[in-house]
């Protein structure tokens, strides 16, 4: 099956995958991926957070509340950002990346108003 889909299918896989638990951030980041293997790794981890949402390692400091996915794909270390909602357990997806400045993105993306919102709110 993974042959025959292109990257806009495995695109939109991802999208439906999320549904609408997003910030516009993470879906910036799939549409500038054109790289299948990656896009289908990152949608298989989507799956497995999606499964069990504790699978992300919870961040502290200037993060916390936020959880991250680590896996990697040609050698290159990526990450899921997440933070999932106490009150109904929504899994909401922040950004996706290399490991290079990855927390230093997320920081620079969201403002501190929104950081705090996920610190109060994420588990």
């Amino acid at each position: 099956m993974d042959e025959n889909l292109n990257i806009k299918d495995i695109q939109n896989f991802i999208k439906e995958e999320i549904k609408d638990f997003s910030f516009s951030q993470f879906k910036k980041d799939i549409k500038k991926i054109n790289d299948k293997e990656l896009l289908l790794r990152i949608w298989g981890a989507i799956r497995e957070i999606n499964r069990d949402f504790k699978i992300g390692e919870l961040k502290k400091g200037n993060l916390k509340g936020i959880r991250t996915y680590k896996f990697k794909v040609k050698s290159r270390n990526y990450r899921i950002a997440y933070y999932v909602e106490k009150e109904k357990i929504n899994i909401i997806y922040l950004h996706v990346g290399n490991r290079e400045n990855f927390y230093k993105d997320i920081e620079k993306h969201f403002s501190k108003n929104i950081l705090k919102m996920i610190e109060k709110n994420g588990i």
